[in-house]
C-alpha cells in the first residue's frame, strides 16, 4: 500500500503554514486598525463603540489561538520536517506492529485518499517507535511489515507484508 508523498506534504506542512500565515497577517491588520481607531478619535468614545472593537479584538485573538493550536500541532507532529525531507529520502524499515491508535480530530489529520476518504489517519507503532500514516489496511497487531518511512516525521510512504524473504538494498 503507498501513499503519495505530495498529499503528505501539501496537508501537513505547506498548509499549516500558508493558514497560520494568513491568519496572523490578517489578524495583524484587523487588530492594529481597531486599536488605531479607538486611540486616532479625541472625542469621547461610547461604551459601546469601545465595545464592538474590542470584542473585535478578542474574536481575532480567540481565532488566533485557535488556528496555531490546531495547525501547530500537524507542524510539531513532524509536518515542519517536510521542509527538509524529500522523498527520497526514504528508508526502508522491517518490524513488528506493536499497536495502532486510529486518531481522532485533535491528534490526525483529514486524509482523502483511494484508501481512506476522509480519514484522520493512524498513529502506528513499529518496533517501539511511532508513526504516521494514512490507514494501515488490513494489517493487525502482530504483523510484520516492511515500511517506507521518512526518517525525521516518521511519516510512512508505503507498508507491505514482509515476506520472510531478504530485502534488495
Amino acid at each position: 500500500m503507498s501513499f503519495d508523498y505530495k498529499m503528505y506534504h501539501y496537508q501537513n506542512f505547506q498548509e499549516p503554514i500558508f493558514s497560520i500565515t494568513f491568519f496572523l497577517i490578517a489578524s495583524t491588520v484587523v487588530i492594529v486598525s481597531s486599536i488605531y481607531k479607538l486611540l486616532s478619535h479625541k472625542q469621547q468614545k461610547s461604551f459601546e463603540y469601545i465595545g464592538k472593537y474590542v470584542i473585535g479584538i478578542l474574536f481575532f485573538l480567540g481565532m488566533g489561538t485557535y488556528i496555531l493550536v490546531m495547525y501547530g500541532r500537524i507542524l510539531l507532529r513532524g509536518g515542519m520536517y517536510l521542509s527538509e525531507e524529500k522523498e527520497s529520502d526514504a528508508v526502508e524499515r522491517i518490524g513488528v506492529i506493536e499497536e495502532r491508535i486510529v486518531n481522532d480530530s485533535f491528534i490526525g489529520y483529514k486524509y482523502h485518499t483511494e484508501y481512506v476518504d476522509p480519514g484522520w489517519g493512524e498513529t502506528v507503532k513499529i518496533d517501539g517507535i511511532s508513526y504516521h500514516i494514512v490507514t494501515c489496511g488490513d494489517f493487525e497487531v502482530g504483523d510484520t511489515v516492511v515500511i517506507s518511512c521518512l526518517p525525521k516525521s516518521k511519516i510512512i510512504l508505503e507498508i507491505n507484508a514482509y515476506d520472510g524473504a531478504e530485502q534488495q538494498e
